[in-house]
């Protein structure tokens, strides 16, 4: 347990400044709190004996007063260069995880998921720095006070009293070891079962379309339901456990106080001990209270951190599969690239996917390599990327081989346009700039223009300015790919990779858990048992008790006023985290990118910025909690003992308010008392403030307005689908469609054809109520679709995207998606009708082979097959084919088209493609332009008028590289 302290050596080492002040600060602090007690316990002898002057009662108020501000002082000391210092941890090793991450190969992303990466770079860190600043505080307060108390008890009152009092002390230790031993092992169970959620959270968001599109909400919801309700018994496990420390000791030391006070006044009687001896006893078995507690919270805290350093050990302990050598060879310009007898297999395959390979490139040469799905062809370019560990043979650069030279210099010479469109959730400028840093607009528009992209970016809202959205969620498909190509161009690369680039281009809760099991349980124990204390006091002195009742008022304005300063700081905070996870997400999503081209020292500074202002907030908060939490509390405790003195006194020295030695040791008991739970709700005004603003955060996106699920069946539609001058706008006013009109009867094929952003795709969204029009029908058979329920209108629709998505599971799992009316014949079924199998059989355990996040073990060829073959499994009356065949070989589309012959009959196809040619058997031809309308025909009809469908078969007849020369 302790050896988290050890493993943390080389932060403690980096600070030792920092944490000598602090050990230095808490003996200091620890020797004061001695102090005060031992003034009441004099100043009731000198009150029992009538021995108190109003010189000794002066002398001993301005000393208490001293005493109590020298000790807030040093104690803000300890406390802000303690917390300070777990913050900057936290920092620093955030920091070191995102320059781990940046460094490893896909290898390392196939092995680990986002959500499990996520949990260890935020949680898990969490957990750390609580260790390293609660913990720290904990372990050195809790046992210097300790041995201090104990010491100061035997040596100015009474030994035997002390060891008497103190004789449950072996059962307190014996039950934190057990408690400690057992919550190591539950804590890891439950930050594994919520690294689970989050893989699931983030993959249900990123794949919502196609659960939308397959109505699939229920059963995910259902399993999404299962998987927090291991979360909530794992965390329940570990709540029950934390919900035995406090009672155990307080119980404990309930025995101990028994004990002491029975002891204790034998003791008086016999004349052995004073009376103020007897209350100062009694005080600093009150102050036993603390440490006790807060060492079964230690033992919570360590093991907590423990169980969390030990996981984000495990990540940072795992080596990059490709280093750079020791000693590098360079050269300016690689000249030629050789393949010789080159054969390679992805880590964990017994298969060769690529089998002596022989190629010889040389510079200003144009290199067009085709196959089957799944023939090599990416793995081919992956090589030059070097994502893995060089292959067998020999591939060189300049006749040296490649592993000679650095990454940094191989990646330099490369432009890399990968089939998926990966962009950054910045402006469309920040994504163009990517690979160079900033770049004049002069350069960005020249390449534009040579793409066709520059009047695409001229139309949106801000221009270059526009922000894309999380993997470029506002632009289309043909728009995002064009931008990833304008990427590399501007890089002006030696190499450049087009790897089927051009396929889509036209010619804040875990803290109101806390809120929930800890805030509010103090809250109401800390209530009514500052009532009861309250109480009491009434019946022993009615006037002080009515001063007393100010802790009231002033515990309400105290809170108030942290409320008020530490919710602009946690917002902020909060806020901040959500980036920090957003930027980490992301890395992870787009880590082919930034490796490519050479951003990950840009990535980690862009990252350092978000993480010193994480830091720096939350130094600002730690400074406001040190001035106005516990330290606060310290102060106004001693200021009520202060005037407890004062009082009693006073009263003594003027013949006022004379009371019994019963009424003054009691009183003095029970004020003592009334802070504790005080101390408690302190304790968790951060908690409380982390929790309301987490709170707001969340409630503030569950207000927002949800797509209800309505499970109530329709029946099977024909498959007729009629718009109705329909006109659509993403945004207000800025119309995509425009009086859009047209008619599909059931069993027709209709492709939908046109440039980039023509509104192609927005008629499927439309179609599939992913969005809804402002004017205009739109009919499902009889059925005006915004009467239907979006999941009656889905039923019966399924849709193959342009994106392949595919889920953590098995192959077979992805086509069920685990819909029980889909069975695993029907499954296999529909994967060989697509000609899936070819790939599927040589797979280990073939169906039922397990599949990656994101099928990252697949190429998008195979990934796209699975997803057709998803589709048709489903049976739907109407099936669209969004670019379906874009990452398909032609051989493995020839396929898919005699397939979709055989299952065209019944069945309404609505098709959006680029490649012209597999389209020429379509019922209707509609040609799209600006969303309009502007024509529509048969192929041969739309040939004959010799319009925009000419010149864009034309086009691609040719050949796209003859027209841009």
């Amino acid at each position: 347990m302790f050896s988290v302290f050890s493993k943390l050596a080389w932060f403690f080492k980096e600070h030792w400044k920092r944490y000598s002040i602090v050990i230095f600060a808490l003996i200091i602090v620890n020797i004061l709190e001695m102090i005060p007690p031992r003034l009441l316990g004099i100043t009731i002898d000198l009150i029992q004996f009538n021995e108190l002057t109003s010189r000794r009662l002066t002398q001993i108020l301005v000393a208490f007063f001293v005493i109590i501000i020298v000790k807030y002082f040093v104690m803000l000391i300890w406390d802000i260069n303690l917390f300070v210092g777990a913050v900057i941890l936290e920092r620093k090793l955030r920091s070191k995880v995102m320059r781990h991450l940046l460094k490893m190969n896909p290898r390392f992303y196939s092995k680990n998921r986002s959500g499990d990466l996520m949990a260890r770079s935020t949680n898990d860190l969490k957990s750390i720095m609580m260790t390293a600043g609660f913990g720290v505080m904990t372990l050195f307060d809790s046992t210097v006070l300790m041995v201090f108390i104990i010491l100061v008890m035997g040596f100015s009152i009474s030994w035997s009293l002390t060891f008497t009092a103190l004789i449950s002390m072996p059962f307190i230790a014996l039950a934190m070891q057990k408690y400690g031993q057992a919550i190591h092992q539950r804590f890891t169970e439950a930050q594994t079962a919520f690294s689970e959620m989050n893989n699931y959270t983030l993959e249900s968001i990123r794949g919502v379309r196609v659960v939308r599109a397959f109505v699939q909400e229920s059963y995910d919801h259902e399993r999404f339901a299962q998987i927090t309700e291991t979360v909530f018994k794992k965390n329940k496990a570990v709540a029950e456990l934390d919900a035995l420390f406090d009672p155990t000791i307080k119980i404990l030391v309930g025995l101990s106080y028994t004990i002491g006070l029975g002891y204790g006044t034998f003791l008086v009687i016999n004349d052995q001990l004073s009376i103020g001896d007897l209350v100062t006893f009694n005080i600093y078995l009150g102050m036993m209270i603390w440490p006790m507690i807060a060492l079964g919270h230690l033992i919570n805290v360590l093991q907590r951190g423990h169980a969390s350093l030990d996981r984000v050990e495990k990540i940072l302990a795992q080596k990059p599969d490709v280093t750079d050598p020791e000693q590098p060879k360079s050269i300016s310009t690689p000249e030629v690239i050789g393949f010789n007898r080159v054969s390679f297999s992805y880590p964990g395959t017994e298969e060769n996917q690529l089998k002596q390979i022989n190629l010889t490139i040389y510079r200003g040469e144009t290199i067009g390599v085709v196959g089957k799905t799944g023939s090599g062809k990416t793995t081919l370019f992956k090589q030059l990327l070097r994502d893995y560990l060089p292959p067998k043979g020999e591939l060189t650069i300049n006749g040296i081989e490649i592993d000679q030279f650095t990454l940094e210099e191989t990646r330099s010479w490369i432009g890399y346009v990968p089939q998926e469109q990966i962009l950054f959730s910045k402006t469309i400028r920040e994504n163009l700039s990517f690979g160079t840093g900033p770049i004049s607009d002069q350069a960005i528009n020249q390449i534009l223009t040579s793409t066709s992209l520059k009047s695409d970016i001229d139309a949106l809202p801000k221009g270059l300015d526009t922000i894309v959205g999380e993997s470029g969620v506002t632009l289309s498909g043909g728009q995002k790919q064009r931008v990833s190509l304008v990427r590399a161009l501007l890089v002006d690369p030696e190499i450049l990779i087009l790897d089927d680039s051009l396929s889509a281009v036209d010619g804040e809760t875990e803290a109101i858990k806390e809120f929930y099991v800890n805030v509010l349980a103090t809250f109401f124990n800390a209530i009514i048992y500052m009532g009861g204390i309250l109480f009491a006091l009434f019946l022993l002195n009615t006037r002080l008790a009515m001063i007393c009742l100010l802790a009231i008022p002033i515990l309400f304005l105290w809170i108030k006023f942290y409320q008020k300063y530490a919710g602009k700081y946690n917002r902020v905070i909060r806020s901040v985290n959500s980036s920090i996870n957003a930027s980490i997400n992301e890395s992870i999503q787009t880590m082919p990118i930034i490796q490519a081209f050479r951003r990950t020292k840009e990535r980690q500074d862009e990252f350092e910025e978000l993480n010193h202002r994480h830091y720096r907030y939350q130094r600002q908060l730690v400074r406001l909690e040190s001035f106005t939490t516990y330290n606060l509390l310290g102060l106004l405790r001693g200021a009520a003992l202060l005037l407890f003195i004062w009082f009693f006194g006073n009263g003594v020295l003027t013949g006022h308010g004379l009371i019994t030695t019963g009424v003054l040791y009691a009183f003095a008991d029970y004020l003592g008392r009334l802070f504790e739970p005080m101390e408690m709700l302190i304790h968790q005004l951060p908690q409380l403030e982390q929790a309301r603003v987490s709170a707001d955060r969340v409630f503030e996106m569950l207000d927002l307005d949800g797509e209800a699920v309505d499970d109530k069946e329709i029946p099977r539609i024909n498959g007729h689908v009629r718009f109705d001058q329909v006109s659509f706008a993403y945004e207000a006013n800025d119309y995509i469609l425009h009086d859009l009109s047209f008619n599909v009867e059931p069993g027709e094929s209709v492709a939908f054809v046109g440039h980039t952003g023509s509104g192609k795709s927005s008629i499927m969204n439309l179609l599939l109520r992913f969005y809804d029009q402002q004017k205009g029908r739109i009919f499902l058979d009889q059925y005006n679709s915004q009467e239907l329920s979006r999941q009656q209108v889905r039923q019966h629709i399924n849709i193959v995207l342009q994106d392949p998505f595919i889920f953590t599971g098995t192959v077979l799992s992805n086509i069920i998606l685990n819909d029980p009316k889909i069975t695993r014949e029907k499954a296999i079924k529909a994967l060989k009708t697509v000609g899936a199998d070819q790939f599927i059989e040589k797979l280990p355990l073939k169906y039922d082979q397990p599949v990656g996040e994101n099928g990252a073990d697949f190429s998008t060829g195979q990934r796209q097959l699975l997803s057709f073959a998803r589709a048709l499994a489903f049976d739907p009356a109407i099936l669209i084919l969004d670019e379906a065949t874009a990452s398909i070989d032609t051989e493995t589309e020839g396929l898919i088209q005699t397939a979709i012959s055989i299952l065209a009959e019944g069945r309404t196809m609505l098709i959006i493609a680029h490649r012209l040619s597999t389209i020429q058997h379509a019922d209707q031809i509609i040609v799209m332009n600006k969303g309009k309308m502007i024509e529509q025909g048969t192929h041969d009809e739309l040939l004959a008028q010799k319009g925009n469908y000419y010149q864009m078969f034309k086009m691609q007849q040719v050949g796209l590289a003859e027209q841009i020369g």
